[in-house]
């Protein structure tokens, strides 16, 4: 079970390695042989705020086996570091994070799950993702600005995400995308999802949705507990 989603309790980091999906599946092997040989190391930068050079690093050697891939590091229980290996909500790369955790190695600071994990209620309300723009601008979205409801239309549903001060910009909508995997789990995101919409936080509109931190629960009452 992981306990802490982010490495930071307020400010929640995601690399993603981009949305090419070049397969070199020989090269499975052997990142986890450079991963096992370097365990300590990445457990001392990447576990209490990497620079980028050292998150890097591990992207690069990731990105060897699948340029679609992406990864977030929290922390799991016994005082261990969790390397969560993501699809990036492609569904097509499901089998391809599958193998690379199911041939991880027993290692003594580090787990390994697939996907994206939820994140308990209690941690995910003071959640922030700061976000780089291709333009080189930052931005920050909070879930304490973000509510959500969930509704079923036959055996999926459809989330509407509705966020305070909201622009329809790509980043704002990209970095919503990657919070409800925070809520709900990416594996639950993908497969159990039709619709994903996106709209203003009103009045109006947070008297029929729920905090967000709470949209776990909501979603599991809708649809039953998936995966």
């Amino acid at each position: 079970m992981r306990l802490i989603a982010s490495f930071v309790l307020l400010m929640f980091f995601v690399f993603t390695l981009g949305a090419c999906a070049t397969q070199n599946p020989e090269q499975l092997p052997v990142f986890w042989k450079w991963f096992e040989a370097n365990e300590e190391r990445l457990f001392k930068t990447l576990s209490n705020k990497p620079t980028d050079e050292q998150v890097n690093e591990l992207g690069d050697h990731l990105r060897e086996i699948n340029e679609g891939l992406a990864f977030e590091i929290g922390k799991a229980p016994g005082g261990k570091a969790e390397l969560d290996v993501s699809a990036d909500g492609i569904e097509e790369l499901f089998p391809v994070v599958e193998k690379i955790v199911a041939s991880a190695p027993k290692m003594k600071h580090w787990a390994v799950a697939a996907f994206r994990q939820r994140t308990p209620p209690e941690t995910l309300k003071d959640l922030a993702i700061q976000f780089r723009a291709p333009d080189g601008s930052k931005g920050n979205l909070a879930v304490s600005d973000m509510k959500a409801s969930v509704r079923r239309e036959g055996e999926k549903g459809v989330v509407t995400i509705y966020i305070k001060d909201y622009s329809k910009s790509e980043d704002q909508e990209r970095m919503s995308w990657i919070m409800l995997q925070q809520a709900i789990g990416e594996y639950d995101m993908v497969k159990r999802l039709d619709a994903i919409q996106f709209a203003p936080l009103s009045e109006a509109t947070a008297e029929k949705a729920v905090p967000f931190a709470e949209l776990g629960k909501r979603f599991d009452s809708e649809l039953g507990k998936g995966k």
